[in-house]
């Protein structure tokens, strides 16, 4: 009598192969989808309330955007302000697992050793946005101190997008209601940090409801 390990059962065999090499196929897929890099645009907004070190005299603030350390990307700098407004977008590669770090400081104290430093923060991308799906997503975080713990506050209004499908504007007709509030309270935003009472302390912006999911200043 043959044993049951002993005796070939064709169709058996293949199924087991076939589920295997499935398996392997899978297993691929997803350590590829976690080492491969996606192209995503993040855009720093504006920031609010920044820290006032000096007396007399208000700072200039910049932003550096930085992607595990690398892709380096700077805005320009907005002369004389505690809540700059920039807008800009930069394109950047990114994996899941992908830290991104934005900081703020002050052009006029940049150059001199560990001054300038106006605050930042750091968020993992796969926490925010999903590169599978896309989407587009609006942040609005306090800054955090750096190492050397100094004395920071206010906050960082930023973004990050991947295939976002805006419904695009065309003659004759109204955005949709979200994109239209949402053109409303950057406007906002840039009229408030133009003006002059903005640039003598922090802002006080008005709340804006109905916007969603964009937050408004707290």
């Amino acid at each position: 009598m043959a044993w049951l390990h002993d005796i070939n059962f064709p169709g058996f065999s293949a199924g087991l192969a076939s589920r295997s090499q499935e398996s392997d196929q899978e297993l691929d897929n997803i350590m590829a989808s976690g080492s491969s890099e996606t192209t995503i645009k993040v855009t720093v907004l504006a920031a609010n309330a920044l820290v006032k070190r000096e007396l007399f005299s208000l700072p200039n603030p910049f932003a550096v955007v930085t992607v595990d350390g690398s892709q380096t990307q700077q805005t320009a700098v907005i002369k004389k302000t505690l809540t700059p407004y920039w807008n800009e977008t930069f394109d950047i590669q990114v994996k899941p697992s992908s830290e991104i770090e934005v900081q703020i400081f002050d052009h006029r104290r940049f150059k001199r050793q560990d001054q300038g430093f106006l605050g930042g923060i750091k968020v993992v991308v796969d926490e925010l946005l999903d590169l599978q799906a896309g989407g587009h997503v609006i942040q609005n975080l306090d800054l955090k101190p750096g190492p050397d713990n100094q004395y920071v506050h206010g906050k960082l209004m930023f973004s990050l997008s991947l295939d976002s499908q805006e419904e695009p504007v065309t003659a004759g007709r109204r955005p949709s209601a979200p994109n239209l509030d949402l053109a409303r309270s950057f406007t906002d935003l840039r009229v408030a940090a133009q003006s002059p009472t903005a640039q003598q302390g922090p802002s006080t912006l008005p709340r804006n409801r109905s916007l969603q999911p964009a937050p408004v200043w707290q």
